[in-house]
């Protein structure tokens, strides 16, 4: 039982964002999450795009992921994008992840309206910080 006890230390004290806890960690759950909603969903969109034939980028001018697939693979990006970004911050934030949800709640009287503008900065931030990542990487290629 002993080699537990470190293990027992760490959930009561908190891991990864929940150490910093207050409306800071809250805050960066929210710009970490809108960063990974963005980075994945923009990027799968961008990846999907840049195979098409128009784009200059595929081997021959025929090169198409197969029509119908294109849609699966966006639809999928978003699904993984979406729930990567919900264990990102959902145990920290509540995984708002997009203003609209967190004005939502205000208006529900669910969530303060004292903490509805720092959310929405940090969800500003982080989906600009999201696509500056998926623009670069493309720019790169």
């Amino acid at each position: 039982m002993s080699d537990v006890s470190p293990l027992r230390n760490a959930v009561r004290n908190g891991s990864g964002l929940k150490r910093y806890g207050g409306t800071w960690g809250e805050l960066l759950a929210e710009f970490l999450g809108t960063f990974v909603l963005i980075s994945f969903g923009d990027g799968v969109v961008a990846m999907a795009v840049a195979a098409l034939p128009g784009s200059g980028r595929a081997a021959t001018p025929t090169t198409i992921f197969m029509a119908a697939g294109d849609w699966l693979l966006i639809t999928w990006g978003w699904a993984l994008a979406v729930t990567l970004a919900v264990y990102v911050a959902g145990g920290v934030s509540g995984a708002h992840i997009n203003p609209a949800v967190t004005v939502a709640f205000a208006l529900r009287r669910k969530f303060p309206w004292r903490k509805v503008g720092p959310y929405i900065g940090a969800q500003v931030l982080g989906a600009f910080a999201g696509a500056a990542m998926v623009s670069a990487v493309l720019q790169r290629h």
